[in-house]
C-alpha cells in the first residue's frame, strides 16, 4: 500500500508519502516531504496538500492543492515515476471560476479517477463569500490513450518431443516508437513479431506495450499439440 498525505508543521503544508504492507501501520518516508512548495512566484510557493494519485502505466500522477503568498488554493498537478521524486506543471491544473461564480474564490480537494480515456476530477469550490463550500466536477482527456493486442490465441502442431518455434503477433492500437514486450513462464522476448519457442502443452504469452510512461497489456494462449495422426505401417509376414 502507498499512500500521499498532506500536513502542516504550524505555518506550511507540504505533502508527505507513506507504505505499509497491510494498510493498517505506516511507515513514513524519511525523505519527506515528497512534494514541497514550489519556487517563488509561483502558484503553489506557500503550500501544498490534499493530494489525489493514480498510477496509470509507468507514470504515478498527483492532482494537489496550492497555494501562493498571493492567492488562495488552486489545483495543481504533478507526475512521477517512483511515487517519491514528482516533477509538477508550473501553472494550475485547475483554476478558478469567472468573478462572481460559484468557485470563483478557491478550488481545492481534488479527487481524481481515470474513466476509460478520460480524467474525472470532484473538487470543492468556494466563491465570492469566501465560506460556501460546494463540490464540483470536471474532466479531462487522458494522453494515454494506447492499448495492447496479442493477437489471436494459436495451436501449432508441435514439431520435435519438446515443442515447437510460434510467431507471435503484437499491435498496439496507436502511435508509433512503441515498445513490445513479451514475457511468459520461462521466457521474455522483444518486438512486434518475435518467433520463440515454446515446450508442448499450453502457455499463456503477455504483451506489453509501452510509449514513455503509457503502457497497456494484453494476453494470448498458445498451445504446442501433436496433431497429426500417427503414421503406421503393415508388414507381411
Amino acid at each position: 500500500y502507498k499512500m500521499w498525505y498532506g500536513a502542516y508543521d504550524g505555518s506550511t503544508y507540504r505533502i508527505g508519502y507513506a507504505v505499509s504492507t497491510d494498510g493498517i501501520v505506516w511507515s513514513k518516508y524519511s525523505g519527506n516531504p515528497v512534494l514541497n512548495v514550489g519556487t517563488p512566484g509561483t502558484f503553489d510557493n506557500a503550500g501544498v496538500t490534499q493530494p489525489s494519485v493514480i498510477k496509470e502505466g509507468n507514470a504515478y500522477k498527483m492532482w494537489y492543492q496550492g497555494a501562493s503568498s498571493l492567492a488562495p488554493w488552486r489545483i495543481g498537478y504533478a507526475e512521477s515515476s517512483d511515487g517519491i521524486t514528482w516533477n509538477r506543471n508550473s501553472n494550475p491544473d485547475l483554476s478558478v471560476g469567472n468573478s462572481g461564480s460559484w468557485d470563483s474564490f478557491f478550488v481545492a480537494d481534488p479527487a481524481v479517477i481515470l474513466d476509460g480515456d478520460t480524467y474525472k476530477m470532484w473538487y470543492v469550490g468556494v466563491g465570492n463569500d469566501r465560506f460556501t463550500h460546494r463540490i464540483g466536477y470536471a474532466t479531462k482527456p487522458s494522453p494515454c490513450t494506447i492499448k495492447a493486442d496479442a493477437g489471436a490465441g494459436q495451436v501449432v502442431e508441435q514439431a520435435s518431443s519438446s515443442g515447437a518455434s510460434v510467431t507471435l503477433n503484437g499491435f498496439a492500437s496507436t502511435g508509433s516508437n512503441i515498445t513490445y514486450s513479451w514475457s511468459w513462464s520461462g521466457g521474455t522476448a522483444t518486438g512486434a513479431n518475435p518467433t520463440i519457442f515454446l515446450p508442448s502443452g499450453t502457455t499463456t504469452v503477455t504483451l506489453t506495450v509501452s510509449k514513455g510512461s503509457c503502457s497497456s497489456t494484453d494476453s494470448v494462449a498458445i498451445a504446442i499439440q501433436d496433431t497429426q495422426p500417427p503414421i503406421t505401417s503393415a508388414t507381411t509376414p
